[in-house]
């Protein structure tokens, strides 16, 4: 069998609810549909919060833990992972042996960081999927309670969990020259942005949906989606928005947050 029509087993770690319809979550399922579409068997490991939304073609498995039941999604540090996290290790070991999985496949720093327990008891190779880093994320959350020892736990992350995958895809190239710069060997870092299911995306009529939320054609539309935590630097574009809205005419900003608490919105 070549290469090109080689089949793999493939568990997706997820440390994170699923499915949920933002960032890493929305990355993971669409990631995971187009290896099925590919022809391979994909897993995922995950939690057991999630949203009401369709993932066909991977199988899904589940954490749990009685009294856990929390159903609200939510972005960054919480308590419950302290708990769905080891039992995520104990639950990707059995899912290698009992499918013959091929490889793991880990998603930020949780999933990379469960993935390397399994593959050091399952032999297994992992790919480590970044998006981040933690020097720039942890230490906007206030889930710790000291910024200066975030900093330090956060570079503490940064300077072994990369190091955990056989091999890293970055979503883009200034994370790859970030772990480059910390001692990630250069030829194990492929750039692989986040792609787009175009076919989610029904024709529209430019002018009719402009109409609809109150735009006209003469708009200088900008949009942001996902989420309003500080990590995702909104203040940026506010400021580049500030700067620029005097020399382009009927400039709009879209803030279409998806998931935002009243401290987010209230710092906006």
């Amino acid at each position: 069998m070549s290469e090109s029509t080689l089949k793999h087993k493939v568990v997706m770690v997820a440390a994170c609810p699923f499915p949920a319809n933002h960032g890493s979550p929305a990355s993971i399922r669409e990631m995971s549909e187009a290896l099925v579409d590919l022809g391979h068997e994909v897993h995922i490991l995950t939690y057991p919060i999630k949203e009401d939304i369709p993932v066909n073609g991977p199988k899904i498995h589940r954490v749990w833990f009685p009294f856990l039941n929390k159903k609200k999604v939510t972005v960054g540090p919480a308590l419950e992972k302290f708990v769905y996290d080891p039992l995520m290790i104990l639950k990707l070991i059995w899912l290698i042996w009992k499918y013959k999985i091929d490889v793991i496949h880990a998603h930020n720093y949780e999933g990379a960081l469960i993935g390397w327990f399994a593959k050091v008891v399952t032999r297994r190779p992992m790919l480590y999927n970044a998006v981040n880093n933690m020097v720039d994320e942890l230490v906007t959350y206030d889930f710790i309670w000291s910024k200066k020892f975030a900093l330090r736990l956060a570079r503490l992350l940064d300077k072994t969990i990369p190091f955990t995958g056989d091999f890293v895809t970055s979503v883009s190239d200034s994370l790859k020259t970030y772990l480059v710069d910390i001692g990630v060997k250069e030829d194990k870092v492929q750039v692989l942005p986040a792609g787009v299911n175009a076919k989610m995306f029904a024709p529209q009529e430019i002018l009719a949906v402009r109409e609809k939320y109150g735009y006209t054609a003469e708009d200088k539309i900008v949009i942001y989606t996902g989420s309003l935590d500080a990590f995702q630097r909104i203040d940026y574009l506010l400021q580049a928005t500030s700067l620029i809205k005097d020399s382009v005419s009927n400039l709009k900003l879209i803030l279409a947050a998806n998931i935002a608490n009243q401290k987010d919105l209230d710092s906006i």
